[in-house]
């Protein structure tokens, strides 16, 4: 037997339950569930009680199988380790010595990580998965195997030049070189448990893996992959939610934005009353609603900007903080839901065509509904309206682009692991709102897929990790049907 098993170790966080119900049968008392393995193997039935006991190799494992019953299904018995492994019954190190080099935990809290363990000697060729994130972590690196949810704590930095070495199909031999100071069986280890992760894979002979044949993963992009794992309850074990853990440590962000400086531009009042008396019905808005790219020959005007920002944007009251609660923070409640009533979605308006304010970008004031001038025309403004353009297909230029932009602290002073995709939900709900107002409004209205960020933080001088658009929504007044 390969010696590199020896410097496997399997760790357990707790205690490890392990029950014989019979001679073919071991039931184990987990965490958060109950695994029972049947029809087992006299020697696989005693290296998994050897479990029990204390955190051993997986070589101890096998060699406790084998002793048993020499021709025990070795096999079976790393099956079922990996079994335990997703459900987190332990973790698994490469150790040499007292040292630890590296440990794999699953990354889910949920029975969908991987972990499959090969006992094959025949030479191989490994890569490096596409679908992984390297990142540093109070532990040190840690590298996240973003399809089968599992992590890597890294503690030897020549593991990471070995993880850089197989961004092309590398052998064992190719990878030592990168780790001279590891003995043989020591490296094997890490590489065989690195695969058994699925943070890297066995090449075929066209020096693809797997995962780069796998239709369905084929189309995933790995940010994608982080971002819904990082922020969905079962698929990740870090925090996730109202954790409020800057509560005390730093305040919250006002609900209203930090005034602009620039002119101001007064918006006509709205007859609400008037609205709720002779706007189109909810029913009648979402049958007709529809994307309209096509603008009517005239500039979009000021009444019509200002009744549509007040339809969907204002603020209809605040809700201050309670000095005696670190956990409170002010909040504002809108027409437009928000997620913890953060409100962390700012409005901008790029004007191209609006009658009484000329070319240049505006702030929205949802409190007193006042346009306020950002910058005037210009470069950043033309490149924010002319990527809505190219962004639509059209030939001409949107008389008005309504710039949603988040102030992200808004969000993550409170919320842990989700806080950008509620600012990505929060921007939904604007869209749908957005649509089916120009639709009450009968304004052609085009919700964006793409947008400029690095122009709007030159047109604000914002940086892009404090403020920065996250949606673009054209208006205007629309061609008569």
């Amino acid at each position: 037997m390969s010696g590199w098993l020896d410097h496997l170790v399997l760790r357990r966080p707790r205690p490890l339950d392990a029950v014989a119900k019979s001679a073919d049968t071991v039931t184990f008392a987990l965490r958060i569930s109950t695994v029972t393995i049947r029809n087992l193997d006299a020697g696989v039935h005693a290296g998994l009680l050897a479990l029990d006991t204390e955190s051993i190799s997986v070589g101890h494992a096998v060699r406790t199988a084998r002793e048993v019953l020499p021709a025990a299904d070795v096999q079976r018995l790393l099956r079922e380790l990996g079994r335990l492994f997703v459900r987190g019954a332990f973790s698994v190190a490469v150790e040499d010595g007292e040292e630890t080099l590296c440990e794999l935990e699953p990354s889910s809290a949920s029975a969908v990580a991987r972990f499959g363990l090969s006992l094959d000697e025949w030479d191989r060729c490994y890569r490096l998965s596409r679908l992984v994130l390297i990142r540093r972590h109070e532990d040190g690196l840690v590298v996240e195997g973003l399809a089968t949810t599992t992590r890597m704590a890294i503690h030897r930095t020549e593991l990471t030049a070995v993880l850089g070495a197989l961004h092309e199909p590398a052998d064992e031999t190719t990878a030592a070189r990168q780790a001279p100071e590891l003995p043989g069986p020591v490296l094997t280890a890490c590489l065989r448990l690195m695969q058994a992760g699925g943070l890297i894979g066995r090449v075929d002979g066209e020096g693809l893996l797997p995962e780069d044949r796998d239709p369905d993963l084929m189309m995933r992009d790995p940010h994608d992959l982080f971002l819904h794992n990082r922020s969905r309850v079962g698929l990740t074990t870090d925090a996730i939610g109202g954790t409020f853990r800057f509560a005390g440590v730093r305040p919250p962000l006002p609900a209203i934005h930090p005034p602009w400086t620039g002119r101001p531009v007064a918006l006509p009042e709205v007859d609400l009353d008037r609205l709720t008396r002779t706007d189109l019905p909810l029913a009648a808005a979402m049958e007709r609603r529809r994307s309209r790219r096509e603008w009517a020959d005239r500039p979009l005007t000021l009444e019509e900007l200002g009744e549509f920002l007040f339809r969907v944007f204002r603020i209809k009251s605040f809700m201050p903080a309670d000095p005696a609660d670190p956990q409170s923070y002010e909040a504002a409640l809108r027409p437009i839901p928000s997620a913890g009533a953060s409100g962390d979605i700012e409005v901008y308006v790029a004007a191209a065509r609006i009658s009484g304010i000329g070319r240049g970008l505006f702030h929205y004031d949802p409190a007193r509904h006042v346009l306020t001038e950002v910058t005037g025309a210009g470069f950043p403004v033309t490149t924010i309206i002319q990527m809505a353009q190219q962004s639509a297909g059209i030939p001409a230029e949107p008389p008005a682009l309504i710039v949603l932009a988040s102030r992200f602290g808004r969000l993550a002073w409170k919320y842990e692991g989700l806080s950008y995709a509620a600012t990505l939900k929060n921007v939904g709900v604007a869209y749908a709102a957005m649509y089916l107002a120009a639709t009450a409004m009968d304004l052609a209205a085009c919700g964006l897929g793409a947008g400029e960020s690095a122009a709007f933080a030159n047109a604000t001088k914002l940086a892009p990790h404090v403020e920065s658009s996250v949606g673009e929504f054209m208006i205007g007044p629309a061609v008569p049907e």
